[in-house]
């Protein structure tokens, strides 16, 4: 049997600190991680539009940008739906 010596011990130091929660910070404004977008807005509209207008293809632009083909998709598709 095995027998946890606790006494004296604080257990509560192991727990992180609980956040402030302000009114005026925003989720957003709080958020700190998370992965840095590889390409700018300007790049990224870019490559929507070449391949919508056909000038280029998904796999061209891929290679150009050294982005993977699926994320030439999500970038087209994020251009498409936020086009009127």
């Amino acid at each position: 049997m095995v027998h946890f010596y606790t006494e004296g011990c604080n257990i509560d130091s192991r727990r992180p600190a609980p956040r402030a929660n302000t009114a005026s910070s925003t989720p957003m404004e709080r958020r700190t991680g998370g992965r840095r977008k590889k390409l700018d807005a300007a790049k990224r509209r870019e490559i929507a539009e070449s391949v919508i207008t056909g000038r280029k293809s998904g796999a061209d632009m891929a290679r150009l940008y050294n982005i993977s083909q699926p994320t030439v998709s999500r970038i087209v598709a994020e251009h498409r739906m936020a086009q009127p």
